[in-house]
């Protein structure tokens, strides 16, 4: 999972308080800061949750309580920060106000006994977090039956993967604490893969390949997770959707500068701060090209390999100066350029938050029978 788009740079301090007025001390404002449905940094027009707490843009690190909310003011998360490190007791809500989760962190890591709900408020599982790692303690169902105990029986829980809007469930038995037979990861209906255990020992995994999963690697480590599990990677790094900038946020130096109208209209990047990729990923480009790609006649039974295609994305996504830069003959080179050409448009580059021309180059792989 890349989600790390920024540098950041050191300067200044930031309160955040909603309601209030501004402060005259060091650069306070009294805006909070908005996030996508996976805790994006973005703008209110395309937020679903917003945060309210102290934020120190010297490190880029919270300071004391902080609280985060549903755009429509339903409190979902609070705890607090300690030299930018979570500290103390976070309590996780559903959008109805009732408990989901609660526990402590101590210098970011959880300790101690945790507490998960279901949301009919009955509690779900009890597990212990120490130095020697995750202990299950207890699991009951909806309606109260008790289906672990004394670290054996029946477990389950809930996660989510970046991008992925529905949660992953993990499922499972444990015998005396530890890991036992077959676990399962599913995604609603579909198994994404399955582990075989011997008193906490991983025998075997079995991978399904799904179309929006096939790269996701299963967690071999177990971990009673957060919901959604990467929600304080992201916001703690600041990672950014690709049009956010410090006429957004100008507290946020890291950020980059608005483009002025037409600037960099006549440049051609190869790297770029947000790059050009293909609607539905690059796994989608490649489905295409498998699907189109014709092996030449002259080159059937005699030679396969790459060709390396050159190629501008366009600000508006489309593709052009499609040109081979290393072949390997036979009529391929020509097949390769003929189905980069005609492939769909892209989603285009960004820089400084404004649509670029970016130069690509991409392999193209023929491979004989």
């Amino acid at each position: 999972m890349h989600l790390i788009n920024s540098v950041l740079k050191r300067r200044g301090f930031l309160v955040l308080f909603l309601g209030l007025s501004s402060f005259s001390v060091n650069a306070q404002v009294v805006k909070p800061l908005f996030y996508t449905k996976y805790w994006e940094l973005t703008v209110k027009d395309s937020a679903e949750y917003f945060r309210v707490g102290i934020l120190d843009t010297t490190n880029y690190t919270w300071i004391g309580s902080i609280k985060d909310y549903q755009l429509g003011g339903k409190l979902v998360m609070e705890g607090a920060y300690q030299q930018g490190k979570k500290n103390g007791v976070f309590y996780f809500y559903y959008l109805d106000g009732t408990l989901e989760k609660t526990g402590e962190f101590k210098n970011d890591i959880q300790k101690g006994i945790w507490k998960s709900y279901y949301p009919n408020a009955k509690l779900k599982s009890e597990v212990e977090f120490t130095d020697a790692g995750f202990t299950p303690i207890s699991f009951y169902d909806t309606l109260g039956n008790r289906l672990l105990i004394d670290g054996t029986g029946y477990w389950e829980e809930l996660f989510y993967e970046f991008g992925i809007e529905k949660p992953l469930k993990n499922v499972g038995h444990f015998k005396n604490h530890k890991r036992d037979g077959k676990w399962f990861c599913t995604l609603g209906d579909v198994t994404i893969y399955e582990e075989i255990y011997n008193n906490n020992k991983l025998i075997s995994i079995k991978k399904i390949e799904g179309e929006k999963l096939k790269k996701m690697t299963p967690p071999i480590e177990f971990k009673n997770k957060m919901l959604p599990d990467y929600k304080f990677q992201v916001m703690e790094e600041f990672v950014t959707l690709h049009y956010i900038n410090r006429d957004h946020y100008p507290f946020l130096s890291f950020l980059p500068k608005p483009l002025s109208e037409g600037e960099f209209a006549d440049v051609i990047f190869t790297v770029v701060e947000q790059t050009a990729t293909p609607k539905g990923g690059m796994q989608a480009f490649y489905n295409y090209v498998g699907k189109n790609l014709k092996m030449p006649s002259k080159a059937k039974g005699k030679i396969e390999g790459k060709v390396f295609v050159q190629f501008n994305i366009n600000s508006d996504g489309s593709i052009s100066d499609v040109i081979c830069i290393k072949g390997i003959g036979f009529g391929c080179d020509e097949e390769a350029v003929r189905v980069v050409r005609e492939s769909p448009a892209w989603i285009p580059g960004h820089q400084r938050g404004k649509p670029v021309k970016q130069r690509m180059v991409l392999p193209i792989t023929f491979k004989t029978g």
